[in-house]
């Protein structure tokens, strides 16, 4: 019996040997590609890189400008919408590869406890064929305590792997927050500062409307004052227009009674003239007699209209008494030239 037991032994012992040299040897290998495929964002990348990423983004940046110089004037959209888009694109491609790398690992992770699960039935189907052996309620604690360990190991792992990941994604939205806020406070500052001419341009608009406002006021109250002025003045020129126009009415009837009286007059000096004989009126044609006659009563008649004239101006004398002395001179002459 003891013989064809030991080779099963054996066979069992190089067979789980074997799987346990296999995923040792695959576990590093993939760690090596996580490690490769994903790196530290707090490690900083060479100068050759740096300049490679700096060559693709200008390179990304012609690219992306040619495709929207192609497109529509419908389709086209603002610089900001544009770096939103892509940062949400990114952002997307970011959590599809970690949802993808997660998936991977989850995989690796039920592989990996498939095989254990293979290794853990071998290993009992070992100790089922050796020697059967009573476990001690120690050794079982204990080796609860290692299974609990692992799980929590694999729950850190995912917690820490999340918790990264949240990270790298609020630092992301903090950049984007930040540069929001400085564009913001660069606009704020901007419209502070128009704001603040316009309130100068205002205040001195202000000054200028009360100043031109004063000066109507005071324009109007001149106004006013010169136009009660005209006023007053104008209704004293129309009282004294329409005196002189009374007084011109009362002269003119007067002087038509007095051009009446005057043809009067001249009516009875060709009467008397007719009834005077012929020897006077000979004698009256004497030139001599006559020139003397008609000159001192031109004279004598050009004295008394200007003394008339003056003393009526004046207001000393009435237009009727001049005429009526102007008549009886004038008779008196008439008289005096036919004695």
């Amino acid at each position: 019996m003891f013989p064809t037991k030991r080779p099963e032994i054996s066979s069992g012992s190089i067979v789980v040997s074997d799987t346990d040299g296999a995923a040792k040897s695959r576990k590093p290998d993939m760690k090596k590609r996580r490690r490769k495929t994903r790196q530290s964002p707090f490690k900083l990348p060479d100068s050759h890189s740096i300049f490679l990423q700096s060559l693709n983004e200008s390179r990304d940046r012609k690219e992306e400008m040619r495709k929207f110089l192609a497109l529509p004037i419908d389709e086209k959209t603002t610089h900001a919408a544009r770096m939103m888009a892509k940062l949400r694109k990114e952002l997307q491609e970011r959590v599809e590869e970690e949802e993808k790398e997660e998936e991977e690992e989850e995989e690796e992770e039920e592989e990996e406890e498939v095989k254990e699960g293979e290794k853990m039935k071998n290993l009992k189907e070992i100790k089922s064929r050796t020697v059967v052996l009573k476990q001690t309620p120690g050794r079982h604690e204990l080796k609860m305590a290692m299974m609990k360990r692992e799980n929590f190991t694999k729950d850190s792992k995912h917690d820490f792997i999340s918790m990264e990941r949240q990270k790298a994604v609020l630092e992301l939205s903090l950049m984007t927050k930040r540069s929001e806020i400085l564009r913001m406070d660069k606009a704020i500052a901007k419209e502070e500062g128009q704001l603040r001419q316009l309130e100068k341009i205002i205040e001195r608009d202000n000054l200028s409307f009360e100043e031109f406002l004063r000066e109507n006021e005071k324009k109007s109250v001149e106004a006013r004052t010169f136009f009660e002025r005209e006023a007053k003045s104008k209704q004293e020129k129309n009282a004294q227009i329409k005196r002189l126009t009374a007084e011109i009415g009362t002269v003119k009837s007067e002087l038509g009674k007095f051009e009446e009286i005057l043809i009067d007059y001249k009516r009875y000096e060709e009467l008397l003239f007719e009834l005077s004989p012929p020897e006077w009126q000979e004698a009256q044609k004497t030139k001599a007699f006559k020139a003397n006659v008609l000159t001192d009563g031109d004279v004598l008649d050009e004295q008394n209209r200007e003394t008339e004239e003056s003393a009526i101006r004046n207001g000393k004398c009435k237009p009727e008494v001049g005429f009526y002395k102007c008549g009886c001179i004038r008779y008196l002459s008439i008289v005096y030239y036919l004695q």
